[in-house]
């Protein structure tokens, strides 16, 4: 955080040797102040008060770097340093990327179902302990690991920003390796509970398609017998109850035509699984706060990724857009589940690039009214 007006006090005097000279009253949500030449740095927190001013009992994670730049008081400003912006606005994602990585979690309000519970003990068993995120063992934890990372990074900033004379260039080097520490740290325990979170609801979503696949292609008297039976159940649909049996009927053979969609979407919820694991073979410090960009949750992504799949499989399906590979082409991926599932698996594992790739397509069918089609 910055302000343009410095907080001195008995602290002030203590640490910096200065006197407190400008005689401000002192904020209380200020502490262990350190006064420079340019800035002033100091701790603070929001629900610190005279009685308390170490905020103890408090949420640890509201603790914030105070940056008062001093420099723009004077009756003729210094001139602005990019070089200390840019530093400080490093410290700032630095400290945000800390609070995001050791916040707990929020507890759920009504307690957790079996489901919960039981994906719990599978991901100790997959992962590790530290997959549960919610335990108070864990959350004591997480504030022993931010208090540490806090304090390295209170004493850096203190030193680049109120002694004289010091290299920027070293304060950085010194923030890096803080950086870079904690990306060992939790770096690995980061990506693998994500990969778990994505890769649970992937998997058994593909195995639901894989099933739903095989009862289709196995046994598709079954759906025209539930069709049959339950087509009586529809009348309220058309007018005329015939027509109701009639379209109810044909519901089956058209279903069974495009049972190979089972096998795409199976195979798109795996690439997308699969895909995440080869875009962050290695992952940076900023990465360990948002693992994805486009900050869509797990299973949000795989609904996504699996509606776009549909929809581009209709492009071939219609052949408004076809690609060729020696002998396979796309307009034959109803009639082969081999195809299906490979095609499946490709746009997940470019589920990245399928949004941009589906609205170029529909677009150009829409702007030049004619099919479109790629080599």
């Amino acid at each position: 955080m910055e302000q343009t007006e410095p907080q001195e006090g008995e602290a002030a005097q203590a640490q910096s040797g200065t006197g407190g000279g400008n005689g401000k009253k002192r904020d209380w949500r200020t502490s262990d102040i350190h006064l420079g030449e340019r800035w002033d740095i100091a701790r603070f927190h929001p629900n610190a008060t005279k009685e308390n001013p170490a905020a103890d009992d408090e949420d640890l994670f509201l603790w914030d770097i105070y940056f008062g730049a001093n420099y723009l008081e004077r009756e003729e400003p210094a001139p602005v340093d990019e070089q200390e912006l840019a530093f400080k606005s490093k410290i700032e994602q630095t400290l945000g990327v800390l609070k995001a990585i050791y916040r707990p979690a929020p507890a759920t309000e009504n307690g957790e179902s079996k489901w919960a519970r039981f994906g719990k003990r599978l991901r100790r068993m997959i992962i590790g302990a530290q997959a549960d995120h919610q335990t108070d063992a864990w959350e004591k934890e997480c504030e022993v690991r931010f208090k540490e990372a806090f304090d390295r990074l209170f004493s850096l900033t203190t030193l680049a920003f109120t002694v004289k004379n010091v290299d920027l260039r070293a304060a950085d080097g010194a923030l890096e390796t803080l950086r870079n520490e904690t990306l060992m740290r939790e770096g690995s325990r980061i990506k693998n509970h994500y990969m778990f979170k994505l890769g649970a609801p992937a998997f058994g979503a593909a195995v639901i398609f894989l099933l739903l696949y095989l009862l289709y292609d196995k046994s598709p008297g079954f759906f025209a017998t539930l069709c049959g039976a339950y087509g009586d159940r529809l009348d309220w649909m058309c007018a005329k109850p015939s027509e109701t049996r009639e379209y109810v009927a044909l519901f089956p053979s058209e279903a069974y035509r495009f049972r190979a969609m089972f096998l795409l979407l199976a195979g798109c919820m795996i690439g997308t699984w699969l895909s995440f694991a080869a875009r962050k073979v290695t992952l940076a410090f900023t990465d360990l706060a948002e693992l994805e960009g486009d900050r869509l949750a797990p299973r949000m992504r795989l609904l996504f990724t699996g509606s776009l799949a549909v929809v581009f499989s209709l492009f071939f399906i219609t052949g408004v857009v076809e690609f060729r590979f020696s002998s396979m082409s796309t307009g034959q991926i109803m009639q082969s589940g081999t195809i299906a599932l490979l095609i499946g698996l490709i746009f997940g594992l470019l589920e990245q690039s399928l949004p941009a790739a589906v609205m170029d397509r529909a677009r150009g069918v829409f702007e030049t009214g004619k099919t479109k089609t790629a080599p």
